[in-house]
């Protein structure tokens, strides 16, 4: 019945009973207003059962996939919320009782492919944090405490796919080419460089991204690029650099920021993509010919006529006119070898 202490009370009563912790407020009174306290009685709230249970209840019991398909695409709506629906099955429609005219349908649509460009980033932001998130429980529990099969078990795809999060974040924890996804990252992380040893194929990776991420290659272009090192060597990219105006420090420091020099021969993407892709003109070939073993670059059509055991270097493929076979991986004692396969160009 104190006046001085009616404002305080009221204050708290409030914050108890829109707070999400109501006992932070309620314990204080226990020594300061016993008397209070023991004219309060506390129930949980229970809807009607005629009153739709609260929307971010409904939202929390969907799958998790369907949730943040939810919030996204009703946050993009803002504005236009007036003009669609979301049922109970969390797909959205018009509504027919205040349908958008043509321009802002349009403008819907807009919105819902920046949905699908959202789950992009998210599949980004989900691998990322997955290798850093493991990598870390490794240094605090140590290799021998803690392991990915631990948690991973369901099957051996989603194994697969958390121990190439783990080894790609290890692999460019220093250094993350800007611009360029996970998957730029990680097919670079297990490209093979026959001849190469770990140092040599880790710096090459390096100068090969640095082009990527320069000239914004998607993953298909970049996978060119890769092909062409690998069949052509480290020096064509050494050439290939000079053409792109890189300067020579760039070749021997993997994380060297590259400035641009002047006069470069390409100088977009496009002439880029032209350079480095393989024809049928640049593919090597090794051959025997009159008791001789011959290496040979340029079309199959100019091999010398009587040449035999005509071997393509860059598919490993056999060539016997115009049929082209496999040629088999060599398999340890105790494995089985792949089988040839026949192609005909």
């Amino acid at each position: 019945m104190d006046d001085a202490h009616l404002e305080a009370v009221v204050g708290d009563l409030v914050e108890a009973a829109t707070g999400n912790q109501p006992s932070e407020f309620i314990n204080q009174w226990t020594e300061r207003e016993p008397g209070l306290c023991s004219c309060l009685a506390f129930e949980p709230v229970v809807a009607r059962p005629q009153e739709p249970a609260p929307e971010t209840t409904e939202l929390a019991a969907r799958p998790l996939d369907r949730q943040l398909a939810t919030v996204a695409a009703t946050g993009l709506m803002s504005g236009l919320e007036d003009h669609v629906l979301f049922p109970e099955d969390g797909l959205m429609v018009l509504n027919a009782e205040n349908p958008p005219d043509l321009n802002e349908a349009g403008e819907i649509v807009r919105r819902l492919f920046e949905v699908g460009n959202s789950a992009k980033n998210l599949d980004e932001f989900g691998k990322w944090n997955m290798g850093s998130f493991l990598d870390s429980c490794f240094n605090l529990y140590g290799d021998n405490n803690f392991s990915v099969s631990q948690f991973v078990e369901e099957t051996d795809e989603n194994y697969n796919t958390t121990v190439t999060c783990l080894a790609t974040y290890r692999a460019f924890a220093v250094r993350r080419y800007t611009g360029l996804s996970f998957t730029h990252h990680k097919e670079a992380l297990y490209a093979k460089f026959p001849g190469l040893d770990d140092d040599r194929r880790r710096e090459l990776m390096h100068r090969l991204l640095r082009i990527s991420e320069r000239f914004n290659l998607s993953c298909a272009k970049q996978r060119k690029l890769f092909s062409y090192a690998r069949n052509l060597g480290a020096e064509q990219v050494t050439h290939l650099e000079t053409s792109l105006g890189f300067p020579q420090a760039a070749i021997t420091d993997p994380l060297h920021q590259v400035e641009r020099v002047s006069n470069p021969e390409i100088t977009n993407s496009v002439d880029l993509v032209e350079r480095i892709t393989l024809r049928e003109a640049n593919r090597n070939y090794l051959f025997k010919f009159q008791d001789t073993w011959y290496h040979y670059r340029g079309a199959s059509e100019t091999i010398p006529v009587g040449a035999s055991e005509i071997i393509c270097t860059d598919n490993w493929s056999h060539l016997e006119g115009t049929r082209r076979t496999t040629v088999p991986t060599w398999e340890r004692p105790g494995t089985e070898a792949d089988q040839p396969s026949e192609t005909t160009e």
